[in-house]
């Protein structure tokens, strides 16, 4: 991720002093700053993160349209597992 383009902000985070060596040891091993690294684990966490929350809002539109398993569904999956 190239932070030279576009519009940056500065965001200070307080980190574990171990969460901080894994950055600059991970940062170090990929020859990368701890900066570009930061950057590219907080991208990837959130989007999965908004993903899981389409997912969780998708499925609370299902629940109230009353969309569940049925008995017999639910029995077939609990005898497969």
């Amino acid at each position: 991720m190239d932070i030279t383009t576009g519009t940056t902000k500065t965001l200070s985070v307080l980190v574990p002093s171990e969460l901080h060596a894994q950055l600059d040891a991970l940062a170090k091993a990929t020859g990368r700053g701890p900066q570009d690294v930061a950057i590219e684990a907080l991208h990837r966490y959130i989007e999965a993160d908004a993903a899981y929350v389409a997912l969780i809002k998708e499925r609370g539109h299902e629940a109230r349209a009353g969309a569940f398993a049925t008995s017999e569904r639910v029995s077939v999956v609990r005898t497969k597992y």
